[in-house]
């Protein structure tokens, strides 16, 4: 699979994750901001910033990029991965299929 649809997969995966966790959280606002997962080596996390920011890692590798929330529109902008080689850990920012 080539790194452009990797990056795309990568994109919608945390797209579908924030979406979910704002669906979850239940009536008042509906803004993604805040820490999910724990900072642990090896252990998944993602992080969205009030300065419209976010970051994560599946225990390897990092993502970060930006995020906007409209009304009940949230959309997320380009997206920055490392591509490291772990062993033992669910690369699933890499390798979604």
């Amino acid at each position: 699979m080539n790194r452009t649809l990797k990056t795309a997969l990568a994109t919608a995966s945390v797209a579908l994750v924030a979406l979910g966790l704002t669906a979850c959280s239940g009536g008042g606002s509906s803004s993604p901001v805040g820490s999910w997962g724990t900072d642990a080596p090896g252990e998944t996390s993602l992080e969205f910033a009030e300065d419209g920011s976010y970051s994560g890692s599946d225990g390897c590798n990092r993502v970060m990029g930006s995020w906007e929330a409209d009304g009940d529109v949230f959309s997320v902008g380009p997206m920055a991965t490392t591509m490291m080689a772990c062993e033992g850990v669910d690369v699933w920012m890499v390798d979604p299929a």
